[in-house]
């Protein structure tokens, strides 16, 4: 990653997607401008991943508080942020996340906001159990996703743009095209105003772009609280935030 991108990896994002037969789980490093590399992507599988008693939950909270990751340069990470999709099972979601203090949150995707809401990338909610989930604004980062996929890269190229994605060459075609089966449609309202919204064909399998879109808004989260909470700034300030981390080593064991 320092090579081609503003820095070393500072941070890993853990991102689930859940499912009945299994949840799909996403570890994803970022630098700097928030160039990404999929460390790993994993998949869980169960008769019936909604008890509670699933052994996949178990399995999730082994990696969440024992794993490790270790960089060609020595470098070890824990997860910084661990981010769930709560909008299937979500009851079995929220106990899981309600263990955790901090770090671990309930997520609820939304395409765009209501009608005369302002626009927010994501906002906290309260959830059943009063603890804190986020409702994320899945639209903003699939716009902002799309154009980034399509870009042509080699190491010629030198330094990767912001936002750049990065897999291990031995990541199956299958994953891969996972992040692009989803499309951006043309509806047109009784009253004759078009419109743009992303849409999945059938039931193609699209578990990376979703975990990526909640990845995006992971980080974003994780910056925004410390930017208010410790630097009682009014906004996230990117420059701020990645020196901070990169200076304390926060998401390093």
């Amino acid at each position: 990653a320092i090579t081609f991108c503003p820095s070393k990896i500072l941070m890993l994002s853990c991102t689930v997607d859940v499912h009945k037969a299994f949840i799909q789980i996403a570890v994803i490093g970022w630098t700097r401008d928030m160039c990404s590399f999929l460390i790993e992507y994993i998949r869980l599988e169960d008769e019936d991943c909604t008890r509670r008693e699933s052994p996949v939950w178990g399995a999730l909270r082994e990696l969440i508080e024992e794993r490790t990751w270790t960089a060609d340069d020595g470098t070890e990470y824990g997860l910084a942020v661990t981010v769930k999709d709560a909008g299937y099972a979500s009851d079995t979601v929220v106990t899981f996340c309600n263990d955790y203090e901090t770090g671990v949150y309930p997520c609820v995707g939304r395409d765009r906001p209501a009608k005369f809401q302002s626009i927010r990338e994501f906002s906290e909610y309260n959830t059943t159990a009063g603890t804190i989930g986020f409702k994320i604004l899945v639209d903003h980062y699939k716009d902002r996703l799309s154009p980034v996929l399509r870009r042509d890269w080699y190491p010629e190229a030198g330094q990767q743009a912001p936002y750049h994605f990065n897999a291990p060459v031995d990541t199956p075609d299958s994953a891969l095209k996972e992040l692009t089966v989803e499309k951006k449609i043309e509806k047109t309202n009784e009253k004759g105003q078009v419109s743009y919204e992303w849409h999945r064909p059938g039931n193609a399998r699209n578990e990376l772009w979703d975990l990526m879109v909640y990845a995006h808004a992971a980080v974003e989260i994780v910056a925004y609280n410390i930017c208010i909470t410790h630097f009682e700034l009014e906004k996230i300030n990117w420059t701020q935030f990645w020196d901070f981390v990169e200076e304390t080593k926060l998401f390093i064991v």
